[in-house]
């Protein structure tokens, strides 16, 4: 069954997690076309991505010139009317595209259709149910604003939007699927439906985790500038080639690691299935967490905490 998505796949060293990317990609119902990005890999990425027999996978070299570049290097290659991005270290369910692909289809007006999604450690353990609460929703006025509402990785959006915006920027380091994002929803409207739609991998080599906090702030605060400078004037110092500030310089040991940002995803996520009265769940989740962090005190705390709730409520 096709429903005319294509998949975008950067990979740079990857070959730990790429198969498991691929066998979900490929058991995602809909698929209709796999664009794998080598973006300069030096281990067994591109082996790993010729490996797999079948005629949906194009492997493409990469400029090797930033996660922007590898972006655009797929898009570019895509040939399907709806597009998404997948990292090459998560996964995603199996029945996502059978209801994105129709609220665009039955939509026209819509440029994207964004959802949830789960954070989970090595291991398969899952942390966090981020960006699922509160109903479907309009969110192009939040996005307008300057304010991500969830991941990139669970848009799925008309690949003629992504052409017609340019694509990722290069300038960003990171957040570039932030400024796309914000990009997109200036040129027309984003749905927004609290399912998930995507499984993320939180790991201390990943771009993300491996970026200092003051260089993330950076550029996300210069996406946000970005984004409302183009709803009053029509553009941004960016593409009117202004002069902008230097990156900043890298500081090590400014990094969030990824066992930390999972535990406070796993605390939170289980107070909410509390707060719903699925006080099983809350107790699993803070326990498969625990067995990583056996001596992490916030997890002991809401255990405790959330157990005295069940039982003295």
């Amino acid at each position: 069954m096709s429903l005319g998505v294509g998949v975008v796949i950067p990979a740079r060293n990857a070959e730990k997690t790429l198969a498991g990317t691929i066998e979900s990609i490929l058991a995602c119902r809909g698929v209709e076309q796999i664009v794998i990005v080598d973006d300069k890999s030096t281990d067994g990425t591109r082996e790993i991505a010729l490996s797999f027999p079948d005629d949906r996978i194009e492997v493409v070299s990469g400029p090797g010139n930033g996660i922007s570049a590898a972006l655009n290097a797929g898009f570019d290659r895509l040939r399907t009317p709806y597009a998404m991005r997948c990292d090459a270290d998560d996964t995603v369910p199996a029945d996502r595209l059978e209801w994105q692909v129709p609220l665009l289809e039955e939509n026209s007006d819509l440029i994207a259709v964004s959802a949830g999604f789960e954070t989970m450690l090595d291991g398969g353990i899952m942390c966090g149910t981020l960006a699922c609460k509160g109903k479907t929703r309009d969110v192009t006025d939040i996005l307008r604003g300057g304010e991500p509402v969830t991941s990139f990785c669970t848009w799925l959006t008309r690949t003629d939007a992504i052409r017609k915006v340019g694509g990722a920027r290069s300038w960003f380091r990171t957040a570039e699927d932030v400024d796309l994002m914000f990009r997109l929803a200036v040129e027309g409207r984003v749905l927004h439906v609290p399912r998930v739609a995507y499984h993320y991998l939180m790991h201390d080599a990943s771009i993300v985790h491996s970026t200092s906090n003051s260089t993330r702030f950076f550029f996300d605060e210069h996406a946000t500038k970005f984004v409302r400078d183009r709803c009053l004037t029509g553009s941004d110092a960016l593409e009117r080639g202004e002069d902008l500030p230097d990156w900043p310089p890298v500081v090590h040991g400014e990094m969030r690691p990824a066992l930390q940002q999972g535990i406070s995803h796993a605390v939170a996520t289980a107070w909410a299935e509390a707060d719903r009265g699925d006080y099983a769940s809350a107790l699993r989740r803070i326990s498969r967490v625990w067995r990583k962090a056996p001596f992490e005190k916030k997890l002991l705390t809401a255990y405790f905490k959330i157990l005295g709730k069940r039982y003295l409520r």
